[in-house]
C-alpha cells in the first residue's frame, strides 16, 4: 500500500512493527506526530478511553457530565468558562474571531505575519503563511499583519510585545488581535519568556482601545511545563484557543476558554463539535499530564544543558546535528528552512531513553 501525506512521504517507508512509548522500530520520534502525541506512543490514555461504553458522536448541545468535569479542569483565573467548538485549531480560531465580533462589532483583524493559525479559509489567511501562497488570490479579509523579522538565536518576548503595541498604534479600528503568546514553529521558536509581565502593557492597550485579545495556544498547550503558556503570565487574554495535544492525539478536539459572559453569546459549531470521545480523551489527557509532569521537570533540569532552553517541554536543536542520525525520526521537518526546529520531548520519556537520544544526536 502506498502512503502519501502532505509532505509526500516515502512510499517505501518501513511498516511499524515495534512501538514502545516514544520508540518506533528502534528509533526515537522527536516530533511526536506534529506535537499532537503528547505522551509519545504510550497507550495509557487510549486504554482508558476504550473503556467508555458510550461512543456515538454528539454535538454542542450535549449535557453529559463529562463536559462539566472537563471544563472545571481547563478553566483558570479570569477565564472561567469553556466552549467546546470543534475538532481542530482551525475551528477554534474561526469560533474565537466570531465571538470577538459579537462582542465589539469590529471586523478588522490584526496579527503577526507568517504565523500559522490553521487551514480553513479565514484561519489560513490570518498570518499570510507561505504554505498557502497558491491560494492567495482566492480570498482577502483585509487583515493587517505585523512583519516578522527572522533572526538567529532567541529574543526576549517582552521586546516582541513592545513592538506589537507600536504596530497596533499605526492602525485604527482594530477589533481583534490574535497571536501565539509564545511564537512556535512557524516563527522558528525564536523567543523566550524573560518576564511574567511581558504582556501587561498589551493587555492595557487592548482594553483601552476596545480590542479583543486572542491567544492561540493550539500548538503550545500542555507542552510548556504547565497546562498553558498563559499561566506564566500576569494577565489573561479575552479568549484562549486550545487544540492539538489536548487529547494526546487520540481524537480531534478543540476548545475556547474565556469569560462566561463572552462565550455564552457564541453560537458556533458543526456536527462533530464537542465529540463525546474527544471530551473523554481530553479529560484523561489532563489527568495523565499532571501524573507525568514531575518527570518532565526532571528531564528539563537534567538535560537542558544540551539544548537552548526555552520552557517546559520545548527544546530547540540545531537541525544539522540530527540530519545524519539514523536513530531519530523527523517526520514533520521536511521542507522547513529554519535555523532551529523545535521538538517535543514527551513528559513521560524515561530519562535513560532521553540520555540515549542526547548522546546519539547531539554529542
Amino acid at each position: 500500500m502506498t502512503w502519501i501525506n502532505r509532505y509526500n512521504a516515502d512510499p517505501f517507508a518501513s511498516p511499524v512493527k515495534d512501538v514502545r512509548g516514544n520508540w518506533i522500530n528502534g528509533k526515537f520520534d522527536l516530533r511526536m506526530a506534529g506535537g499532537v502525541n503528547l505522551f509519545g506512543y504510550d497507550t495509557t490514555v487510549w486504554d482508558k478511553v476504550k473503556q467508555e461504553s458510550m461512543f456515538m458522536f454528539s454535538c454542542t448541545y450535549n449535557t453529559h457530565n463529562i463536559y462539566h468535569v472537563l471544563a472545571k479542569k481547563l478553566i483558570f483565573r479570569t477565564l472561567d468558562a469553556a466552549y467546546f467548538c470543534g475538532t481542530s485549531g482551525s475551528d477554534a480560531v474561526e469560533a474565537a474571531i466570531r465571538c470577538a465580533y459579537k462582542l465589539n462589532k469590529k471586523a478588522k483583524i490584526a496579527t503577526r505575519a507568517e504565523t500559522w493559525h490553521g487551514a480553513t479559509f479565514l484561519a489560513s489567511n490570518l498570518g499570510n503563511h507561505t504554505f498557502f501562497d497558491d491560494f492567495k488570490d482566492m480570498f482577502d479579509f483585509g487583515i493587517v499583519r505585523k512583519p516578522f523579522v527572522r533572526s538567529k538565536g532567541y529574543s526576549n518576548l517582552s521586546d516582541l510585545v513592545k513592538s506589537d503595541i507600536e504596530f497596533l498604534k499605526q492602525h485604527k479600528n482594530i477589533g481583534v488581535f490574535i497571536i501565539e503568546p509564545i511564537p512556535t514553529i512557524s516563527c522558528g521558536l525564536s523567543y523566550k519568556l524573560d518576564r511574567s509581565d511581558a504582556y501587561n502593557d498589551l493587555r492595557k492597550y487592548c482594553d483601552d482601545n476596545g480590542i479583543i485579545l486572542i491567544f492561540d495556544e493550539s500548538n503550545s498547550c500542555f507542552k510548556v511545563g504547565k497546562r498553558y503558556f498563559t499561566e506564566y503570565l500576569d494577565i489573561d487574554p479575552d479568549i484562549l484557543i486550545l487544540a492539538k495535544a489536548i487529547t494526546s492525539g487520540i481524537a480531534p478536539f478543540s476548545a475556547l476558554l474565556g469569560k462566561k459572559e463572552y462565550l455564552q453569546q457564541l453560537i458556533h459549531g458543526h456536527t462533530y463539535s464537542a465529540h463525546y470521545l474527544g471530551a473523554v480523551a481530553a479529560n484523561h489527557t489532563i489527568d495523565y499530564f499532571y501524573e507525568t509532569l514531575p518527570n518532565s521537570q526532571a528531564l528539563n533540569d537534567e538535560f537542558k544543558k544540551y539544548f537552548d532552553y526555552v520552557l517546559g517541554s520545548f527544546y530547540s536543536i540545531n537541525k544539522d546535528k540530527t540530519r545524519s542520525s539514523d536513530k531519530v525520526l523527523r517526520p514533520s521537518t521536511i521542507g522547513y528552512k529554519y535555523d532551529n526546529l523545535y521538538y517535543l520531548i514527551p513528559p513521560n520519556t524515561p530519562r535513560h531513553h532521553f540520555e540515549f537520544v542526547v548522546k546519539e544526536t547531539i554529542l
